[in-house]
């Protein structure tokens, strides 16, 4: 064999070699999304009967749909870690050990945790049970104020001609439009806003109040040996040093509660405030009409602008508490839904059932991360680790290289 061929057959395998280290890299570092962050419950219960006190309703179900998530993960990780010819059957192999009490390895596993949430679902809507009476009186307070100020929009202008003639002499024109002036009417309905303060002081009348939990969410006192090892088997070592002092309190920050419970009060303490001012304002309100000759977005008077600020306050206030309501009303729905599937996949995987899936492993996962984002919004997606892709790659660049070596070594190239 002449030095040519060796030298590409060489480079050949060495190309190989480089894109599935690169694969690996790029898998690995999609892989550290996935950072399993437990609750540490077992200690926070321990904390507060120290305390002499109990854990709180709120606490619970942020907890338990909390390592419910990562319970489902942690399953799909180790599976995904271990060299297996079919890895639907390896990560059913897994739920498996999560689901099942004779096999239980830690404080709670997954079957639990779908029957404490369960019943915290059910308190936590005991506990926010104001919320739809709260969003829906806003909403009727905020389709009414929309309707208090309306701006009719009438523009005068005129068509003119531009002329160029060419370096052969031929003309050419074309015509162009030019606003001369917008004239703006604000028409005000003072039914409208007289219904608008009449709704609003109807509101505050019957003093609706949000439990202060944000309070009361803390976390535990010191992590576990477990809930460490989660962490530094998901991360890297950077990673670990700073997450294993702070993943116990990963719950209350990435939680949805908390991070729109700040927003929710804050627009609600403006309420009373706006009331003020729209009633000053009503006394000058009125039909008002203006011309525009820049042909700008008009010059609206200082009361609309007013209701209008009113209207965007109520308009994030009912977003925000619709958003978090809807967290719970969720994962009412999704919770028992996903314990069906992950049921369902376990028996048919590991052949404990006949029935045919109608759906994958993925959609278990993508069901999983669906009930998380809805509850911590600032959790990180879920991206884990994918051997059958370095699978999949290695028998496809092996093979194009054997054939190329194969090829080369016959004389049929080179």
């Amino acid at each position: 064999m002449d030095k040519l061929r060796i030298v590409v057959i060489t480079f050949t395998w060495l190309v190989v070699i480089g894109l599935l280290t690169l694969i690996h890299s790029c898998e690995l570092e999609r892989s550290r999304t996935l950072k399993l962050s437990f609750s540490e419950i077992g200690q926070i219960m321990k904390d507060r009967k120290s305390e002499g006190g109990s854990v709180d309703s709120l606490t619970l179900y942020l907890t338990q749909v909390n390592d419910m998530c990562m319970k489902v993960y942690e399953a799909w990780h180790i599976s995904q870690n271990k060299f297996s010819p079919d890895m639907d059957k390896s990560f059913a192999f897994e739920l498996d050990i999560s689901m099942n009490q004779s096999k239980k390895i830690y404080h709670y596993d997954l079957r639990e945790l779908f029957s404490s949430i369960e019943k915290s679902v059910k308190d936590t809507f005991e506990i926010f049970k104001m919320l739809p009476p709260m969003i829906a009186d806003l909403k009727t307070i905020l389709m009414t104020s929309e309707d208090v100020w309306e701006t009719e929009k009438d523009e005068s202008g005129h068509w003119e001609e531009e002329c160029s003639t060419d370096s052969d002499g031929n003309e050419s024109c074309h015509s162009y439009y030019v606003c001369d002036y917008i004239d703006y009417t604000y028409h005000f309905n003072r039914n409208k806003l007289e219904q608008t303060i009449q709704l609003t002081e109807y509101y505050i009348a019957k003093n609706y109040e949000i439990p202060y939990y944000e309070a009361i969410l803390k976390p535990a006192s010191k992590t576990n040996a477990d809930g460490e090892y989660a962490v530094e088997r998901t991360r890297n070592k950077e990673q670990v040093t700073i997450d294993i002092k702070t993943y116990k309190s990963d719950w209350i920050h990435n939680s949805t509660f908390t991070n729109l419970i700040g927003y929710i009060r804050a627009d609600l303490t403006r309420i009373p405030i706006h009331l003020t001012v729209i009633q000053v304002g009503q006394l000058s309100s009125k039909t008002t009409r203006y011309r525009d000759n820049s042909c700008g977005s008009g010059r609206p008077p200082k009361e609309m602008r007013q209701v209008r600020e009113y209207s965007s306050t109520l308009a994030t206030l009912t977003g925000n508490l619709t958003i978090l309501w809807n967290s719970f009303v969720k994962t009412k729905e999704l919770t028992p839904k996903l314990k069906v599937m992950i049921e369902k996949f376990i028996g048919t995987e590991l052949d404990y059932s006949k029935e045919k899936l109608d759906y994958s492993s993925d959609e278990i996962l993508n069901l999983t991360s669906d009930i998380q984002s809805i509850n911590f919004n600032r959790a990180e997606k879920v991206m884990a680790y994918r051997k059958w892709v370095i699978i999949i790659s290695s028998i496809f660049l092996i093979g194009i290289a054997g054939w190329f070596t194969f090829m080369i070594l016959q004389g049929e190239f080179l």
